[in-house]
């Protein structure tokens, strides 16, 4: 039975665009190793050319030296090629397949049954294969063994008497002296056990239809009984005999292995007798020549089909040649040299005949002629040449391996198996490589004209390139990095987001740590001084913060094979300089949600990682609530709703010296070039807590700055002054203390106090000699604590206003701070749990910035085809990194923050902002808020992956999102939003539905 891919007529009636087949060339066991790999990467990359080279010979002799076949990378051809040669390898690999089924036992009528069954009956068909052995004790016998030793007994020396005629200088030599040993062969005979056990193995190589197991085609079946024999020791005389123990178990019924091959008979032409395997173009999800549904069924059927031929090769290598023919040991024979008569002569392994495989012809390569596959008459030489090759091989095994008649184990029948077994699996792999090949061929063209393999961090550049061309200069995405600054003013310090420099990957792999790279952003400016920010920082004082704001719309990507890059917050203080930045999320309109504070100083530096949380798309989310009960539903759409409102991420930046010289009715400016006072000034706001009162300036407004300069620094001195008074008192007093605690410890001289005497009183001749002197009252001599004179005291009046307790270092203590969290009626971080819900009336605000999620959600549900565009949820990492120089003498330290050492920093920023509004009644006016709405991108591959398995152009992709974000975050139609015509009418002609309704 021969098979062919195309028969002459239909190829010239088709022409070199109809469906054809090829046969590939014998690849050695070395390539097919090497390449292997290939068959389960996502990419493959072409063939080495030593293996090729040989292949390429072996067609040459096959085809003649008229042709000239060659690999499809050294052939020109178009794309549209690579379809005809994945079609080409594909028909050429069903061929060699149906050849080796012809071999199994699949002759022509059963052929025809099998189409029947699939193209008419429409079921499946199975290739299965049943095993079952038994084993049973045949009888037992006993072999004698000759056992000679031979036994040798010590050196003796015997003299003898002898009578010699002979004449020397020494006179007659008449004794004579020799050494003799004596020697004696002792001969034992043992007796050994043996068992003969009977061996039966059955098997079957059948196909059925459906789950009909009765309406099976059997294609191979053997029924074989062989004698096994087995040693049990010497039997030894008034000693038991062990019972025996069988070789295997006693009765063995093996899995099945069964592989479904439905497919393979679909594409055959029953009439024509030819392989019609097509690729459908036409269809959506038909992406490359390789990423097709037809291909993918191929590859799946290939892939399942040499797992089928992997196992069953080796189960009967395991089952006849491990546990059954090495299980045949019988006892030494009588004879030393002589065979034993129940030796297993004639059989020899399996794997002897598989060894033979190496030299079989394999018509899988991916090859082309003058820029086309090769025609049906070159296709049909490689086929018959396969098939020739297998022949002559089944008949090598004959005159090797004993006729399956005989009752042996190894015959034939099973040699023959288990070459077409590895036959089978190598044509598989072949397949498996060349369909890849025409892949990896895509590779290695768009990186030869690349110059690179591309990366996402590549991308990312190009795309911030391509953006400030694509987009108006007005609407262009801008770096994410901003002075902190007031108008004229020498910066305070930088705000930025970047990708961190270890996570920048470059497109073959290497880190680029040398620069950190800003993302990039849509930013719209809003004026806050009209409706100013309202900020909660403890349960009863809100601050008003006015200031600009900008609204962020970033379009982060992600591609799914690629490491996820990471992004920080970076903040840097300038020397002399300071400000605060505060993190949290808006809570509704006007209002944020401070999370995280923190004060940068002198030259800080504090990194602050931003992770990210993807949410499921509004397509995704209705798909997964759709068969929830309306209850379910409801919570859901509620949850999610608070998710997205909860993705607005904001960064507040407040500037202190410009709210200092407010606070104290100082002009502005007054403090630029007062650093003393500055510094000053911030240790007693955030170590003390004074308040400001004492230190502004109460006089004529219309004075001079110089003057009231003059009086703030006054305060200023006074305030300190008192501080370090009461200080140096405390300290004293805790000096004192602690005399008073080592003399009350130290042994008295004159033996133990008497009794009643107390601990706050040394008795007369203690260690300060006669007399009583109280701890009360050597403390009142120093000024410190007054003495105790009866009952009825009265505490003293509390100090004056102008000399206030100041606390300990570091601000409030925690306790306190404890019980004013604890007395709050609301959480400082979500202050609209009993806001009143006004969500209703915003839907017309354009200022409410947590409207913007949702806006978005309805835009990408309609506009974004591809699913692909997903909200992200932004937050603070749990772990800080900041860099702080003590002094300018010393280097710059990097510490790590963790969630206390968070919380310490965001209590003396809360400090710190209470005392610069006044507790709330003084509104903050030098302050910038950034809200940032984050979407992700997501790909379902990496880029090179993107372009050469999914055939889309990312660029395109990510021109929509951006177009998306862009018109929502500036309120214009994306007309608006683009810099030339020309843009416009080719992402138009791309995406209508961007332009087709501005209202969107």
């Amino acid at each position: 039975m021969k098979y062919t891919t195309f028969n002459e007529a239909q190829f010239r009636k088709s022409g070199s665009q109809s469906c054809r087949v090829v046969s590939l060339i014998e690849i050695p066991s070395c390539a097919v190793a090497r390449l292997s790999q290939f068959a389960i990467l996502p990419l493959c990359v072409p063939f080495g050319n030593s293996p090729v080279d040989k292949a390429l010979q072996q067609v040459q002799s096959i085809l003649g030296t008229a042709k000239n076949p060659r690999l499809a990378e050294d052939c020109p051809h178009k794309y549209e090629d690579k379809y005809a040669l994945a079609e080409y390898v594909t028909n050429s690999g069903i061929a060699a397949v149906l050849h080796v089924l012809e071999r199994f036992g699949l002759d022509s009528t059963k052929l025809q049954t099998l189409l029947q069954w699939v193209q008419d009956e429409q079921k499946t068909v199975t290739l299965s294969f049943r095993m079952e052995d038994r084993c049973a004790l045949e009888r037992e016998s006993e072999v004698e063994q000759v056992v000679t030793t031979t036994t040798r007994s010590p050196q003796i020396n015997v003299t003898t008497e002898t009578t010699t005629t002979s004449t020397t200088a020494e006179g007659p030599a008449n004794d004579s002296t020799t050494t003799t040993s004596i020697s004696a062969d002792t001969r034992m005979v043992h007796k050994i056990k043996q068992y003969h056990w009977q061996v039966n193995v059955n098997y079957a190589l059948a196909v059925y239809p459906g789950n009909d197991t009765t309406a099976a085609i059997e294609l191979q079946a053997r029924n074989m009984t062989r004698s096994i024999v087995t040693s049990g020791g010497l039997v030894r005389p008034f000693q038991a005999v062990a019972p025996p123990q069988p070789p295997i178990v006693e009765h063995t019924i093996h899995n099945p292995l069964d592989v479904d091959i439905t497919w393979i008979f679909t594409v055959l032409n029953r009439q024509a007798g030819v392989c019609q395997f097509a690729i459908d173009k036409s269809l959506a999800a038909c992406k490359t020549p390789r990423r097709n549904p037809q291909v993918e069924q191929a590859v799946e059927f290939q892939h399942q089909l040499q797992q089928f031929a992997n196992r069953l090769k080796q189960l009967l290598s395991r089952r006849l040649e491990r546990e059954i023919m090495s299980k045949h040991n019988p006892a030494p024979s009588l004879s030393p040299g002589s065979v034993h008569p129940e030796t297993l002569e004639g059989e020899l392994l399996l794997s002897h005949g598989t060894n033979a495989e190496e030299t079989i012809f394999h018509p899988i390569l991916p090859l082309m002629e003058n820029g086309t596959v090769l025609p049906p008459d070159e296709t049909g030489a490689l086929l018959d040449a396969h098939s020739q090759s297998m022949d002559q091989m089944l008949q090598n095994l004959a005159q090797v391996f004993p006729d399956p008649k005989k009752p042996k184990l190894a015959t034939t029948a099973e040699a023959g198996i288990s070459l077409l077994c590895h036959n089978l699996s190598t044509l598989c792999q072949q397949y498996l490589c060349s369909i890849n090949y025409v892949e990896g061929l895509l590779t290695q063209q768009l990186t030869q004209a690349i110059g690179k393999a591309v990366g996402a961090r590549e991308l990312d550049q190009f795309l911030q390139f391509h953006n400030q061309k694509l987009f108006a200069p007005a609407y262009a995405p801008r770096p994410f990095t901003y002075a902190i600054r007031r108008p004229n003013h020498f910066p305070d310090g930088m705000l930025s987001i970047e990708a961190k420099a270890s996570s920048i990957l470059c497109g073959n792999g290497d880190h680029d740590a040398a620069t950190a790279l800003p993302i990039d952003t849509m930013v719209r400016h809003v004026s806050g001084h009209e409706s100013p920010i309202s900020m909660p920082i403890n349960a009863g004082t809100s601050i008003d913060i006015g200031g600009d704001r900008f609204l962020h719309g970033w379009v982060k990507h992600s591609f799914e094979s690629e490491a996820e890059r990471s992004f920080q917050i970076v903040a840097r203080a300038r020397q002399f300089s300071s400000f605060l930045l505060v993190l949290g999320k808006m809570a509704g309109k006007n209002k944020f949600a401070p999370k995280h504070a923190l004060i940068l100083r002198n030259k800080d530096e504090v990194l602050i990682p931003l992770l990210t949380e993807v949410l499921p798309t509004a397509k995704e989310f209705k798909d997964a609530i759709s068969s929830l009960s309306p209850e379910q539903q409801a919570f859901c759409k509620a949850y999610r709703g608070m998710q997205l409102e909860s993705s607005v991420f904001g960064i507040c930046i407040i500037q202190i010296k410009p709210q200092l010289e407010k606070l104290l009715n100082l002009p502005d400016g007054a403090l630029t070039k007062e650093i003393q006072l500055t510094e000053d000034l911030m240790s007693l706001f955030v170590e003390y807590q004074i308040p400001s009162d004492l230190m502004s300036f109460e006089g004529d407004t219309l004075a001079q700055k110089g003057i009231k300069l003059a009086a703030v620094k006054g305060h200023v001195k006074a305030v300190q002054d008192a501080v370090n008074g009461t200080t140096e008192k405390q300290l004293m007093q805790e000096e004192m203390k602690k005399e008073m605690r080592e003399a009350q410890q130290a042994p008295h001289p004159f033996g133990p106090p008497p009794p009643g005497a107390g601990p706050g009183s040394l008795q007369v001749g203690g260690i300060f000699g006669s007399g009583a002197v109280s701890p009360s009252a050597m403390m009142s001599s120093f000024g410190g604590i007054p003495e105790r004179k009866s009952k009825a005291f009265s505490p003293a009046p509390p100090p004056p206003p102008s000399a206030p307790v100041p606390l300990p270092a570091g601000g409030r203590s925690h306790q306190s701070r404890q019980q004013d969290e604890t007395s709050r009626g609301v959480d400082a971080e979500n202050p609209t749990d009993n806001a009143e819900d006004d969500a209703g009336l915003l839907q017309d605000d354009a200022d409410d910035f947590t409207l913007i999620p949702k806006m978005l959600d309805g835009k990408v549900e309609k506009l974004d085809s591809d699913d692909a565009l997903k909200s992200t949820i932004l937050k603070a990492g749990q772990v800080w990194s900041r860099t702080r120089q003590e002094n300018l003498l010393t280097p710059p330290v990097s510490a790590s923050i963790d969630s206390e050492g968070q919380r310490k920093e965001k209590d003396k920023a809360f400090d710190l902002l209470d005392a610069l509004s006044r507790s709330g009644t003084l509104s903050i006016d030098c302050a910038e808020l950034h809200v940032i709405v984050a979407l992700t991108h997501c790909f379902e591959n990496d880029v090179m992956g993107t372009v050469i398995q999914d055939n889309i152009n990312p660029i395109s992709k990510a021109e929509r999102s951006a177009l998306i974000v862009g018109s929502t975050i500036h309120d214009e139609p994306c007309q608006i939003l683009l810099q030339s015509n020309a843009s416009q009418q080719r992402l138009e002609a791309s995406f209508p539905a961007l332009f087709a309704d501005e209202d969107l």
